[in-house]
């Protein structure tokens, strides 16, 4: 059984290695099979949880913010386990993954308090909302997806002056997107417009919702946007929406704006053999910045299977410069914010392996490796919600 394993009050300290006088763990349980858990709060500070790792020879300890409490288990989930603090939030948390390509590390998704769609309470003016889904139960029968806010706050620490925060978790939504890859009947697809962050939410009678900071809820708003989904072909071609009437016509080698009036400009040619090429890649998503000096671009080929990168350019042309070279994850182009910073899903390139999954902030403009900033590990998509022009009010 899942919970036998778990002793209450259990007086356990960390192994050496991840051991600080500083952080001394209150203990409250433990669990082990195959990989081993403990759980609680730190002496120092009772009201941030911790929960202790080992799994495959490697230990990793991660805490919540503060004022959560003590972590106990809740219950086990397709990949890993799923807990709970005694203030009731919930965090995922997944063991490293080794793969033929490298080894995905340890993630812990703190997904926060349980939020009531008809009376947030408290939430940022702006942020991302993230889809995130697992299954538990016997034989993982029962599939759970949520979408957690995570608010922008400014001013806090981070790479680029700010940072993001956990406001809590929706029960039982997802992005219309996200829906549509899990459910053949939804149809949803704003891949490279201003529409691609401003998705609404899916949520579990089917309607379409946004999230209205200024009344505290989830407001319905009928059915959701019905789109096509932009199809490719490996080698050949796809168009894409400029500003001010231009229009982006992207083949597997070359890039080319076209003008509202006036002849076609190539902004990219790819170098070397331009017969080989462009046969096997495909440009899948192609996105202005707000400023007009970026290209966001997402670039999909095939070799052994389809795998996708994200890529920036300067929009009058030149060099590509890849968000995360060298990572074994595909990643994906989601969009950019008002402040010319882009969110791309996928993973960094880390020392004997890949850096944590998940959504991030990106700066362009800065050399060939782009700056970026971890939103939230796991996210496979979102939306957002607060900022100027968004289907969010």
């Amino acid at each position: 059984m899942l919970l036998a394993g778990i002793v209450i009050g259990a007086a356990m300290a960390l192994d050496a290695p991840t051991r600080t006088r500083a952080a001394q763990p209150r203990v409250v349980s433990y669990w082990r099979n195959g990989s081993h858990l403990t759980m609680g709060s730190l002496r120092t500070d009772p009201r941030r949880g911790f929960v202790h790792l080992v799994s495959g020879g490697k230990s990793v300890v991660f805490t919540t913010p503060e004022g959560v409490g003590a972590l106990r288990l809740s219950a086990s989930i397709g990949n890993g386990w799923k807990l709970r603090s005694s203030s009731g939030d919930l965090a995922l948390l997944h063991p490293a993954f080794d793969s033929d390509f490298a080894r995905t590390p340890a993630s812990f998704e703190f997904l926060g308090r349980r939020l009531n769609p008809a009376k947030l309470g408290r939430i940022g003016s702006r942020g991302v909302a993230g889809a995130i889904e697992w299954w538990e139960g016997k034989k993982l029968r029962h599939h759970h997806s949520v979408v957690v806010l995570v608010e922008q706050t400014p001013g806090r620490q981070g790479s680029f002056g700010n940072g993001w925060k956990v406001d809590g978790y929706l029960p039982g939504f997802s992005t219309l997107r996200r829906a549509a890859w899990l459910n053949t009947h939804v149809r949803g697809n704003v891949r490279g417009t201003t529409q691609e962050l401003r998705q609404p939410l899916f949520g579990p009678d089917g309607q379409s919702y946004s999230i209205d900071v200024k009344r505290g809820r989830v407001v319905r708003i009928g059915k959701g946007p019905v789109e096509r989904f932009e199809g490719y072909k490996l080698g050949g071609c796809t168009n894409w929406p400029g500003s001010n009437g231009a229009s982006y016509r992207a083949c597997g080698g070359s890039i080319t704006v076209h003008h509202a009036q006036g002849a076609g400009t190539t902004v990219f040619r790819r170098p070397g053999d331009p017969n080989t090429a462009p046969f096997f890649n495909a440009w899948t998503f192609l996105q202005p910045s707000p400023n007009g000096r970026w290209l966001l671009l997402e670039e999909t080929a095939e070799a052994c299977s389809t795998y996708s990168w994200v890529e920036f350019m300067p929009a009058h042309g030149g060099r590509l410069a890849s968000i995360f070279p060298g990572s074994p994850v595909s990643s994906s182009a989601l969009g950019w914010l008002p402040d010319n910073t882009a969110l791309v899903e996928g993973a960094p390139q880390a020392c004997g392996g890949s850096g944590a999954e998940g959504i991030y902030q990106v700066r362009p403009g800065t050399g060939s490796h782009p700056a970026y900033q971890l939103v939230f590990p796991d996210l496979g998509d979102a939306t957002t919600w607060g900022y100027s022009g968004s289907g969010s009010r």
